[in-house]
């Protein structure tokens, strides 16, 4: 059996009860997707750096953007051209810019 204790794990929970999130959350605004929170917490920890009790953990994570379709270069899209994939991942692209507008103002 393998434990690991509470305190090793990114929750939802815990991420929520950060200073910016439960700003967020205090606020009204209703994110479009609790992932939201999620990234807006690694972001911060990335930006501590080796500081950052996360840091062995943020160092495993993939750099690449374009591991999602969300970043993927117009001449992958292209191959996609009059597919519903296509009008999803540009909804999808829509809906981040104008959550991260949002948050930004």
């Amino acid at each position: 059996v393998l434990r690991i204790p509470e305190r090793m794990l990114i929750t939802m929970d815990m991420v929520k009860t950060r200073p910016l999130q439960s700003k967020i959350i205090a606020s009204g605004y209703k994110v479009r997707s609790e992932h939201s929170f999620m990234a807006l917490f690694l972001l911060e920890e990335m930006h501590k750096g080796r500081d950052s009790f996360w840091w062995p953990y943020l160092q495993t994570l993939p750099l690449q953007r374009n591991i999602s379709p969300v970043f993927f270069p117009p001449v992958l899209l292209k191959l996609l051209a009059n597919t519903i994939t296509l009008q999803t991942i540009r909804f999808r692209a829509e809906a981040l810019r104008d959550e991260y507008s949002q948050l930004c103002a």
